[in-house]
This record gives structure tokens, C-alpha cells and sequence, in this order.
């Protein structure tokens, strides 16, 4: 796998990453080595999180957005009343933040999003068909739990890897469903965004040019 130099906290997790796995846990693939990259760069700019909020990141990246588009017309209807109650984007938000996983997928961030103009229809579309593409292993959730978990203790951040090893048990037992930000995380960041396939995202221009 590829470290970045110029994000230095991904250096521990390139380290986890190609060591091995306990126990019977599969090797990371390039999907969820992407994915923990990303995480370490997310969570250098996002400090405030809690388990649940690592965990929906790595769920996000091994399963898409499937969860959310399961009838089109209520995913219609619950992107209009999110952005019926959004305000203007934030000092410095980003138009996109990047999941990892393969394919690649990033949050496009609905503020920014809507200030530019962008079409609802075609992020729709684009939701759908990310949804389709994706084709998750949950194991590989395992893995990368598993991972970060070791990461975070290492980095002397051993209550939230303790809370993250316990919400993995009890997500895997009920088969890694879906869940929502915490508390703290959307009292810090009011996060308001749709997951979308990278390469869908980049051609339509909603992540700007810095993607």
C-alpha cells in the first residue's frame, strides 16, 4: 500500500496496516487500507468524536450508502428537508471528505453543495448508483476495527479505542448495521452530507478543484 508523507498521522496506520491480523481476521484489503488512511486525515481535522462516529465512518466505507437509498422517493424527500434547514457552509468546509473503501468514496457536504448550485436530481442519481456499486464485505469491518482500535492505542487514546472495541462486538453481533453520528460530533460539526462514489462526485465538479 501507498503512505502519504504529507499526512503524517497515516504513518502509524500504514504500520497496522501491513502487519498482520489476529486471530482468524482476514488481511486488510485496498479498500480498507484506504479507508483507515482517510480516517486517520478525517480525524486530525474532525478531534470531537466519539466510537459511534469512527465506527459510521468505517461503515460508510465498507458499505456505501446502501442503507440510505433503500426507496428512492423517502431518499427524495429526506435530501429536500435537510437542505430545507441547512445554513450557509462553514468558514473553511470542505466540499468533500474522503471514506476510502473500493470504490473510492468521499461525503459530499450538502452546504457547500447547495451554495454552488448543484443539482439534487443528479447527487440522487449519483446516491443510487454509488449504493449499486458498492459490494461490502463485513468482515472486512472486523478488520478494520480491529485496526484502528490497535492505532488509537497506540496512540495513547485508550478510552476510545476500549469504546470502539465494544461497539464493534456489539455492531458485529447484530450484523454491523448502520447508525448515527453522536451527540458531541453533530453539536461540533452539524454534519450534513450524502455518500457518493469519487470518481461520480469529481466529474460532476461537487468537490471542487482540490479533489
Amino acid at each position: 500500500m501507498r503512505c502519504y508523507p504529507y499526512i503524517f498521522a497515516t504513518a502509524a496506520v500504514c504500520l497496522l496496516v501491513t502487519a498482520p491480523c489476529a486471530g482468524s481476521q482476514p488481511e486488510p484489503t485496498r479498500g480498507t487500507s484506504n479507508a483507515l488512511q482517510a480516517l486517520a486525515f478525517d480525524l486530525a481535522s474532525h478531534p470531537e468524536v466519539e466510537a459511534a462516529d469512527i465506527y459510521k465512518f468505517l461503515h460508510q466505507a465498507n458499505f456505501g450508502p446502501g442503507h440510505a437509498i433503500t426507496d428512492t422517493t423517502r431518499a427524495a424527500e429526506a435530501l429536500q428537508s435537510e437542505i430545507a434547514g441547512l445554513g450557509p457552509p462553514g468558514v473553511g468546509e470542505a466540499w468533500c471528505d474522503t471514506l476510502g473503501g473500493d470504490p473510492l468514496l468521499v461525503r459530499v457536504n450538502l452546504r457547500p453543495f447547495v451554495a454552488n448550485g448543484f443539482d439534487t436530481g443528479a447527487l440522487l442519481d449519483s446516491l443510487e448508483a454509488t449504493a449499486n456499486a458498492v459490494h461490502s464485505d463485513p468482515r472486512q469491518m472486523g478488520v478494520a476495527i480491529e485496526l484502528v482500535v490497535r492505532w488509537l492505542s497506540s496512540e495513547e487514546k485508550k478510552d476510545l479505542a476500549r469504546a470502539l472495541q465494544n461497539l464493534g462486538r456489539e455492531m458485529e453481533r447484530e450484523g454491523y448495521p448502520a447508525v448515527h453520528h453522536s451527540a458531541t460530533y453533530q453539536q461540533a460539526y452539524h454534519p450534513a452530507y450524502r455518500v457518493i462514489d469519487a470518481s461520480m462526485a469529481s466529474s460532476q465538479g461537487w468537490c471542487g478543484s482540490t479533489f
